[in-house]
């Protein structure tokens, strides 16, 4: 899926850009890869389909997640933040957690499942760590909103690629939203990739 001619994600006028984070820079041991926030597409890149960059924090891989439209407004409220309103929020966080005895640890994005990026919020609890599942955009806004460190697992990257020069995306298709799968079975039926069209319905097929 293009998204443009050289690396738009950096220009103002198609993109989001939120250049003042400041996350912890350490590789994690067990499989999981450090990002930080890149930008958001606030246009779409394709037929209700938006876009969030995360940039590797120790290194230069870019990590695509799509969006629908309900989502990419979910991760453009929290990033329009005033740095007054993220304080007040911050400290209600803290409270709450506090009084239940919860400390946030890290969010994960760890699979791919029927359209959707899904990801697990950590948590720690009288020494123990326990986790609750999220989709990918709210655990995003978390990371944002209580700057706790944002993980991608290692063999999500592996599908999942961005590439600036060619202004290209890549996603596995369990990552694509219904409607948009049906568009591109349709699309590649008239255009004759039949195969392609066969591996569209049989992730249709799986959802059902």
């Amino acid at each position: 899926q293009k998204w443009g001619n050289a690396t738009p994600y950096f220009e103002k006028k198609h993109y989001i850009c939120r250049e003042d984070e400041n996350y912890n820079n350490n590789m994690d041991s067990q499989g999981r890869v450090a990002f930080q926030f890149q930008s958001l597409s606030y246009q779409p890149v394709a037929e209700g389909m938006y876009l969030v960059f995360l940039k590797e924090t120790n290194g230069n891989r870019l990590f695509p997640i799509s969006l629908d439209e309900k989502q990419k407004s979910f991760i453009e409220q929290t990033i329009s933040l005033r740095p007054t309103e993220q304080k007040k929020l911050l400290e209600t966080f803290r409270i709450c957690m506090g009084v239940s005895g919860n400390i946030l640890e890290d969010v994960t994005i760890d699979n791919t499942e029927n359209g959707n990026f899904t990801a697990q919020i950590h948590f720690l609890q009288n020494g123990e760590t326990f986790s609750i599942s999220s989709s990918a955009p709210q655990a995003i806004a978390i990371a944002l909103t209580f700057h706790s460190t944002l993980y991608v697992c290692e063999d999500l990257l592996s599908v999942c690629r961005a590439n600036a020069t060619q202004g290209s995306v890549s996603f596995p298709l369990s990552s694509i939203n219904t409607d948009m799968l049906k568009k591109a079975m349709k699309d590649a039926v008239e255009r004759e990739e039949y195969e392609l069209a066969a591996n569209l319905r049989d992730e249709l097929n799986k959802r059902k």
